[in-house]
Order: C-alpha cells, then structure tokens, then sequence
C-alpha cells in the first residue's frame, strides 16, 4: 500500500522533533551515532511508518544507513525519495542535502556540490542546506566561496559550533590563519555561550593549528598546548580516532625532545596509536594524520 494516507499533523510534528533532537546530537557532538539511531531516529522513523509517510521514511532510512556508514544504501534512499511524486519542496532540498552529504563520502565531490547547490536554491533560509554546501566546497579546495557558506551557516544556533569549526578549516587553507584562530577561539566561546559541553572536535583542531604555528615559530610551548588539547579531547570521547592519534604524534615529538631518550614517551605514543588504529577500523576509515 502506497504510503501518504494517514498522515496528520500530529505525526509530522513528532517525527520533526525527534529529527532535530537527532540533529542536535550530532552537531554538538552530544552522542554516539549508536545512541542517534537507537533513540530518535528510530521513533521517528515508527511515527513515518505508522502515518505512511513515504518520504519521511525514506529521509529516515537514509540517515540511520548513513550513520552506519553504509554510504551507498543511504544514497540510493536518498535517491529513491527524490523519485516519489509531489514531493514538498522543503522536503527535496532536505534530501538533496542528505544525497550531498552521502556523496562525500562516496568520493564524488562535484556531484555533491551539484546537489547542494539544488538544495539551497530549493530553500535558501535552512542554514543546514548551507552548511552541506560549504563541506562540498571544502572537498573541492575552493575556500573562498566555502568561507561564505560556513559564516551563512553559522548564523544559526543550531550549526554555530560544527559550522565555525569547518569555517576555521576552510580559512586556515585559504592560507588566512589569524582569521582561523578568531573563528576558533569565537567558537570556543559560543560552546560556553550556548551552555554546551566541551566539543572534542574543537580540542583537536585547535591542537592542530598550534602544533602548526610551534612548527612554523619554533615555539614549543605552542606544542605543548596542542599536546593537551589532543590529550583532553581523548578524555572527553574516548572514540575519537583523530584526536588519538594527534596525541600519538605528540607522544613522539616528546620522546625526540627528552635528552633522556626515556620509554615512557614511545609506550605512550604506541598505546595511542594502537587505539586510534582499532578505532579508524571500526569506522571504516583511513587514518589521517597533520
């Protein structure tokens, strides 16, 4: 039986909150994909099934295949949705910034970019739809119009923190590093603002950045810092790959600056990197390094 019949308000109220209640997960760095799609996910996606609503169900399936990294499943739901009849147009810009994102992942940046432009041509106001395209620029290497995507993006609360973030990368390609520090550390300022908790992603970036200016200065203190931004972003999530191994590099530096030549340093930096390792299998993915 075609799906549409028994939606109501009611049923697409529910199934908006816990879409946001997802989203706001995700974006704060709040939980585990697992704990996403175990919570409001799946009752969102119950409600869509029960009230037959077709594309919600498939926007639905979509994400929770995404967030499993089933990366191709998720595009052809994504697709499958742009295919049913009468869609609303807030929902078609919604899947094409999904099918922008999963493109990505799936190594196909300029399809990706296609489906984001679509996608905030369809709904220009949805600072989501703008963020989306801004990652797709990021991929292509064309900061400059990525920067103006991220500050749209940013203007909303929602993606303020993982926006800036993404923001300070693109500036900090662009070759234009004080403007990346002031968006890092504006940042940090707005987790504490919105009254968030610490945002792991935000440590390891900043690490980066410091560890890069220390290479450039000479300055050892600012590798001292990155050190305790990686050490602290591991302690905050102890599943995150990149901050792991970042902290197995600074292991090493260690261990090349003690005059000592001590073990301590080496057994630290093994014991790091043999977790990002397991953790960057367990994802799927390569592990990338500074």
């Amino acid at each position: 039986m075609a799906r549409g019949a028994k939606q109501t308000t009611d049923s697409n109220e529910q199934i908006a909150r816990y879409k946001e209640q997802a989203l706001v997960w995700e974006l704060r760095a709040d939980k585990e994909p697992k704990d996403i799609i175990g919570g409001p996910l799946k009752k969102a996606l119950d409600v869509a099934s029960r009230s037959e609503n077709e594309v919600e169900y498939q926007i639905l399936s979509g994400w929770i295949k995404f967030y499993k990294r089933d990366f191709e499943s998720a595009f052809l739901r994504f697709e499958k949705g742009l295919k049913l009849p009468s869609i609303p147009r807030d929902k078609k810009a919604e899947l094409l910034g999904w099918k922008s994102r999963a493109l990505i992942y799936l190594c196909r940046p300029i399809e990706s970019l296609e489906a984001a432009d679509e996608a905030v041509e369809l709904n220009p106001k949805d600072s989501l739809l703008h963020f989306r395209r801004g990652g797709a620029l990021l991929r292509q290497a064309r900061y400059e119009e990525a920067i103006r995507a991220f500050r749209v993006a940013r203007e909303s609360d929602l993606i303020a923190i993982p926006a800036g973030l993404d923001l300070a990368c693109a500036q900090y390609y662009a070759d234009r590093l004080a403007a990346s520090l002031e968006t890092l550390t504006a940042t940090e300022e707005a987790v504490v603002d919105l009254g968030l908790p610490p945002y792991p992603p935000l440590m390891n970036n900043k690490g980066v950045f410091y560890h890069v200016l220390a290479d450039g200065t000479g300055d050892e203190a600012k590798d001292q810092d990155a050190g305790w931004l990686y050490w602290k972003a591991t302690q905050v999530r102890d599943k995150f790959p990149e901050a792991f191994y970042n902290y197995g590099l600074f292991c090493l530096r260690e261990f090349d600056r003690s005059s000592k030549k001590t073990s301590e340093w080496l057994k630290k930096a093994e014991s790091y990197f043999a977790n990002a390792l397991e953790q960057f299998k367990s994802l799927n993915q390569e592990p990338m390094g500074l």
